[in-house]
This record gives structure tokens, C-alpha cells and sequence, in this order.
């Protein structure tokens, strides 16, 4: 009988102005599937490859925003979200290993 006993990762956790906010230790649905509605180019490369990579990072960046960060951290008054995004979702996607194949680990 086979038995897979699923990585279990805590959650990322980091503070921000003295607070301690706590992101899911795994990516969830939304983030996986962000990018799946936009356009693919016929050719990746030059200028269609630069908008699309711009429209993708766009898509999981806006997830991150609203499906991610907690709303009482979003919603605080000297929360910058055009300053503090993307150092946090680097951060979290590293953590989650978001982007990393799975094959990787065998």
C-alpha cells in the first residue's frame, strides 16, 4: 500500500512597522493559475516577449495582492503596496519555492 505523507512548510512570517503578519506556507490555487489568462505570444522574443513576461509578473503580483497579503496589512495607512510588494513576494515565492518543478527535488 502506498502512503505519501505531504511537506508540510509552516507559515512565512515576517513584521512590518512592529507587527507580525504570517503569509500560507504554501502557494495557493490562485497564485498557480494567475498567469493562465494571458495571451501566450506566437513568438517569444524582443518586445512580445517583454510585454509578455510584464503582463505575467502584472497577474501574480495582483493575486498576491488580494488573494496573499492580509487585508490588515494591506489596509493599514502607511502600508506603500508599489514600495513593499515586491520585496515581500520574492521573499514568499522563494520560501513556497513557487516556480520550482517538483521533478526538481527527485
Amino acid at each position: 500500500m502506498l502512503e505519501i505523507t505531504p511537506k508540510v512548510r509552516p507559515n512565512f512570517k515576517f513584521s512590518y512597522d512592529g507587527e507580525v503578519y504570517e503569509l500560507p506556507g504554501i502557494a495557493p490555487q490562485a497564485i498557480i493559475t494567475a498567469t493562465d489568462g494571458v495571451p501566450k505570444p506566437k513568438v517569444y522574443a524582443g518586445a512580445q516577449k517583454d510585454a509578455y513576461d510584464k503582463m505575467t509578473s502584472q497577474a501574480l503580483i495582483n493575486v498576491f495582492l488580494t488573494e496573499v497579503l492580509p487585508e490588515s496589512l494591506t489596509s493599514r495607512p502607511s502600508w506603500d503596496a508599489y514600495e513593499h510588494t515586491g520585496e515581500i513576494f520574492s521573499a514568499w515565492s522563494e520560501y513556497v519555492e513557487l516556480g520550482k518543478s517538483k521533478s526538481s527535488d527527485a
